[in-house]
């Protein structure tokens, strides 16, 4: 809350959102899920960074992924349990079960 106390000029400014990001999200695919030894992500962007953290949030691994947007995570040293996926601002849920 707050209270204009003289004559004031506001400028705002607004950006449409457009659904190339939507888009783009719903093309991303975790498999398999449940994993074992590797998991593959698939609909990145080129190089697209991707983070895996345990689910009280420390950072296991980090991957870029190929120029075709593909990344494979290698979770053989993981312990089964749920993980998450950080891929810029979204997250994925994965499991691991050996």
């Amino acid at each position: 809350m707050f209270t204009i106390l003289e004559d004031t000029k506001v400028k705002a400014t607004f950006v449409k959102i457009t659904s190339t990001e939507d888009i783009q999200d719903k093309a991303l695919h975790c498999y398999p899920n449940p994993a074992k030894d590797i998991a593959t992500i698939e609909g990145l962007r080129a190089y697209q960074e991707v983070k895996v953290y345990t689910i009280n949030g420390a950072l296991l691994l980090t991957e870029k992924a190929d120029l075709n947007g593909k990344v494979n995570l290698n979770t053989v040293s993981f312990a089964d349990g749920i993980y998450i996926i950080k891929i810029g601002r979204k997250a994925l849920k994965l499991e691991i079960k050996h």
